[in-house]
């Protein structure tokens, strides 16, 4: 994905739910898109309470994929809608809950608490975005271990580079 479409298509995304913070995050790829950990994002994943999905899928209408329903997948079910703005899919879920590889389904209702507002200076404006650590566990309980890597040597090089030199 382009990111100069990615970064138009979440201004206006930001702009709909600027009253909505504490009420949504970035997740997924998008997230670590926008971090710049990644070079590319298939879209942009956004989690929310389910009144804030209600009422941005009614803002968003013309951007309309899909209708805001409940669906299932193999590892994930939630209220889900999908968007399409400055070309870029925007997917919106809420009351998510994200199936094991044991085959067992968690709800993924403490997220809430993980969320950190990420400052984008090229957009000038504040995200919130689930925390790496946060992304890292539900991407254990998903088995997507590639993203894990890439989150744990990301925080790795983060620790690194803010550790004092030895005296």
């Amino acid at each position: 994905m382009n990111r100069k479409n990615f970064e138009k298509a979440l201004s206006i995304v930001c702009d709909v739910l600027k009253d909505w913070k504490g009420f949504w995050a970035l997740t997924g790829g998008a997230s670590l898109f926008a971090r710049g950990m990644i070079n590319e994002t298939e879209d942009i994943d956004i989690l929310m309470t389910r009144e804030c999905a209600i009422l941005s899928s009614k803002s968003l209408k013309q951007h309309v994929l899909q209708e805001m329903v409940f669906l299932e997948s193999n590892n994930i079910k939630s209220l889900f809608g999908k968007y399409q703005i400055e070309g870029v899919v925007v997917e919106i879920m809420a009351e998510v809950f994200n199936k094991s590889s044991d085959g067992e389904w968690h709800p993924h209702t403490e997220w809430i608490q993980h969320v950190e507002m990420i400052e984008l200076g090229r957009l000038s404006i504040s995200i919130p975005m689930l925390s790496l650590n946060y992304e890292a566990k539900i991407n254990t309980i998903l088995g997507n271990f590639s993203r894990v890597k890439i989150i744990n040597n990301y925080l790795s090089n983060i620790a690194l580079n803010n550790a004092e030199p030895n005296a």
